[in-house]
């Protein structure tokens, strides 16, 4: 089922290198793949300026593989009249191997590159009046992961602020700053920046995605990221087992709506949420079901909140249950909800539910008890927590949507960045769960370890609320009859999807939970997902 969502793959930069050597191995040329990823860079370079004639590049170059890329793109920029500038980071130019040899034939052509050897060295005194459209970083690439340090660090430096002086000095958006692979300074495997890193208008990267590229902090660093092909053949490639989707993908990987279909086909979606304070978080989740398609929202809330919850969500029918509080749900309330789980095809537990320790008690005990799918979102989590091998004796498939906090809290370790993947992964594996760990570049990983990173949504939906309306999507799509990973991976991406549109339309600053709620139809839209079934032609 998984297959229906994948758009493409994602790698860490290390098992692109292993896929590297193992080509090689087996016969195919080093000297042709480098060529290869020259001449992909320079093509794409052609796409943004057609005609090269005139134009003026500097290319940054390190001694290895990557400056050897660098050295191609050089002598091919100067071939189609391109005047070129080469500065190579090193003592000497006694480059071995691929690189060395590329050296030669860009010097066998006029090109005499220049040593950048010292701490000393600056723009204006080795660039002069040289001006350039382009300036090219080949200086890492992927195989990078210790600091940056010494001369390095400092022309890295200087490369960036040299882009930026240029730019707002010539007002055009010029030069153009392309980084061979990966941007020099970024961990291809994790996406930290070691130390200090290239900040890329561009990077074209070879033979797959990098998630070092996609995961923040690096993909801040990338720009546009394009992929080009040097000839390592599919077979090379090893599983890594990290995917990501695009919008053409999420379209068909959803079931079609039937043209005949009633409320009861699309879906009947339980909600246990709200307590007192945080009516707003059940709203929320119950509106973005029905935005997302649901047929049918039930929502189980304490009396108390009941008249605010069915104001701002009326097309929902409703449970206001008390227990011993009528400001919150307890284990009083337990059989009531079943009642309700039987007649459901999904059970949302936790936004907004609260954290009082009876209501702990019972979400404990619903875990163990429902035969539906369900997702278990917010204070949810919060109370799977208190004793999360709880989780052992679910009976049906669950869905965890956790943030970082929550996920550091159910798991005893920090969430850092660069072991997000990692961590998300063995939680997942480990309690037979699938995870969607909420931030920027969210990662949704199944039982298996398989694991989407959510390419969508940006920086102004890190807002209340936010959430509650990703936990109300999801739910609704497993409703539809969605695979629940496959939902997860979908929800994911519409809800970033909704948010986009939604900077798109106010800015990302002012963006609220409410604006990612009524941009749902607009990516619906988009995407065309509300399409009905077509006859077979």
């Amino acid at each position: 089922m998984i297959d229906t969502i994948i758009a493409g793959k994602v790698y860490l930069g290390s098992q692109i290198l292993e896929a590297d050597e193992r080509a090689i191995s087996s016969g195919v040329s080093s000297i042709e793949l480098m060529e290869n990823a020259g001449r992909s860079c320079v093509l794409e370079i052609k796409k943004i300026f057609s005609c090269l004639y005139g134009r003026r590049a500097v290319i940054f170059c390190g001694k290895g593989n990557n400056g050897g890329d660098g050295f191609v793109i050089a002598r091919l920029l100067h071939k189609q009249g391109c005047e070129v500038m080469v500065l190579i980071i090193s003592s000497d130019l006694n480059l071995k191997d691929d690189p060395g040899q590329n050296l030669a034939r860009l010097q066998g052509l006029g090109v005499k590159p220049l040593l950048l050897n010292d701490n000393k060295w600056s723009v204006e005194r080795v660039l002069g009046n040289f001006s350039p459209d382009i300036i090219v970083d080949a200086i890492f690439g992927i195989g990078l992961s210790g600091e940056v340090q010494g001369l390095y660090r400092l022309s890295i430096d200087r490369i960036n602020n040299l882009a930026a002086y240029l730019k707002q000095k010539n007002n055009n958006g010029l030069p153009l700053l392309v980084s061979v692979d990966c941007p020099s300074g970024i961990d291809s495997n994790t996406g930290m920046v070691l130390g200090t890193a290239v900040k890329a208008d561009l990077t074209i990267t070879f033979s797959g995605y990098k998630y070092g590229l996609l995961n923040q902090p690096g993909a801040s660093y990338t720009g546009r990221i394009v992929l080009a092909d040097v000839g390592i053949d599919e077979k090379f490639m090893p599983e890594s087992g990290i995917f990501y989707t695009t919008s053409s993908v999420v379209k068909d990987s959803l079931k079609p709506r039937l043209p005949y279909g009633h409320k009861g086909d699309f879906g009947i979606i339980l909600m246990i949420a709200g307590s007192y304070g945080m009516a707003g978080a059940a709203a929320l989740a119950a509106k973005a079901a029905f935005l997302s398609g649901a047929g049918l929202v039930r929502v189980v809330l304490p009396s108390s909140i009941y008249p605010v919850v069915s104001t701002l969500t009326p097309e929902a029918t409703y449970l206001p249950i008390s227990g011993k509080n009528e400001k919150y749900l307890d284990h009083e309330c337990i059989y009531r909800i079943l009642d309700e789980v039987g007649t459901s095809d999904v059970v949302l537990i936790g936004p907004g539910l609260g954290r009082e320790k009876e209501t702990g008690v019972l979400v404990r005990d619903l875990i163990k008890s429902i035969d539906k799918p369900f997702v278990l979102d917010a204070d949810g989590i919060y109370a799977l927590a208190e004793n999360i091998d709880v989780i052992f004796e679910k009976k049906t498939e669950c869905i965890l949507t956790p943030h970082p906090g929550e996920l550091s809290r159910l798991i005893g370790d920090k969430i850092p960045y660069d072991r997000r993947l990692q961590l998300n992964r063995d939680f997942a594996m480990n309690f037979r769960l699938i995870s969607v760990l909420k931030g920027s570049r969210t990662l949704i990983t199944s039982e298996t370890g398989d694991t989407f990173i959510n390419l969508s949504g940006n920086h102004g939906m890190a807002t209340g609320g936010s959430g509650d309306v990703l936990a109300g999507l999801i739910a609704s799509l497993i409703g539809q009859g969605n695979d629940p990973f496959v939902s997860a991976a979908a929800g994911a991406f519409l809800h970033g999807l909704s948010g986009d549109m939604a900077a798109n339309k106010k800015g990302k600053v002012s963006i609220t939970a409410v604006d990612v709620l009524n941009f749902l139809s607009s990516a619906f839209l988009k995407l065309n997902i509300n399409r009905e079934q077509e006859k077979a032609r």
